[in-house]
């Protein structure tokens, strides 16, 4: 597709504690790739890349600096919406950025993140969450991260 970046959008939710509340933001782990319980080292050797160590290296490190750039897009997504929901005068638990797994995160070919923005498992944000102002105030807090990102690093990744 051509795409600089991938933000999914998403609601979370957390059966069984219906209190909990706030936005957070996931970009991809790099212990899948580089720790001791990586799957790295199966996915090189599992097709002809595994046979060249060059191209594992460079592999590796293309891969490393594209969870480098997701971590700095979640900063600044995160900080984005939560930005705004201050200026706002909106009260929002900042839940912070977050590493993960998640499968959309591990097949981005650029940088990536999923921006969790409330608990559809607690009413108060459910309520929030239905209303377009709320929600317009979240896309708001999403774009002023992509651009701010995008002033950043933009260069590095065009």
């Amino acid at each position: 597709m051509k795409a600089d970046l991938f933000v999914g959008v998403h609601v979370n939710s957390f059966k069984g504690l219906e209190n909990i509340s706030g936005v957070e933001t996931h970009f991809l782990d790099k212990k899948l790739f580089f720790g001791n319980r990586s799957f790295s080292k199966f996915l090189f050797a599992s097709n002809l890349c595994g046979k060249d160590k060059n191209l594992v290296k460079v592999a590796e490190g293309l891969i490393k600096e594209n969870i480098d750039y997701s971590k700095s897009l979640s900063n600044y997504l995160q900080q984005g919406v939560i930005d705004v929901m201050k200026n706002k005068n909106l009260d929002v638990v900042n839940r912070g950025t977050k590493k993960t797994g998640y499968r959309a995160l591990v097949r981005s070919e650029v940088p990536a993140a999923i921006v969790e923005v409330g608990f559809m498992t607690n009413k108060k944000e459910l309520q929030r969450l239905a209303r377009g102002p709320y929600r317009k105030n979240i896309s708001d807090g999403i774009c002023s991260g992509i651009k701010n990102f995008i002033n950043s690093f933009g260069k590095s990744l065009m």
